[in-house]
């Protein structure tokens, strides 16, 4: 019977040991395969950009644009590869969004209508980031 009872006691430790690895692994592949998703609010006004965040980590970027100005604005995006914009324009007092996944880099935002006045900027996506907040600078640079 003590012999019995060793059995038992290894067959339940090498059960709860498989099912720990189980969910030890499980776990290691549900974030591998999760990429980071960002919100980042752009405020369009003339004739500049102010964005929640000008860093994130690569991944899909949910760019969610509200015109405050008195103008009407658009929204695109340009870099590593990309080029996308927000269809039309945004009225002011209107709000658009634009979904994208970006790489590790650096993108250029901007207002498509008055990007020639200084409304653009640079964001930068890395996985060892943490994000700020920022506003356009005037000049293409």
């Amino acid at each position: 019977m003590h012999r019995l009872t060793r059995k038992r006691i290894a067959i339940v430790v090498l059960l709860v040991s498989a099912a720990m690895l189980g969910a030890a692994v499980a776990a290691f592949v549900a974030r591998a395969g999760a990429t980071a998703s960002t919100r980042i609010t752009v405020t369009e006004r003339e004739y500049h950009l102010t964005l929640s965040s000008k860093t994130f980590k690569p991944g899909t970027v949910t760019f969610v644009v509200q015109n405050r100005g008195k103008l009407r604005h658009s929204f695109a995006i340009r870099g590593r590869g990309l080029s996308r914009r927000i269809p039309g324009t945004i009225r002011p007092g209107g709000h658009g969004t634009l979904v994208v996944h970006l790489s590790s880099g650096t993108y250029t935002v901007f207002c498509p209508i008055h990007v020639r006045l200084g409304m653009k900027t640079s964001i930068h996506s890395s996985s060892a980031m943490t994000t700020t907040g920022g506003t356009s600078t005037g000049g293409w640079g």
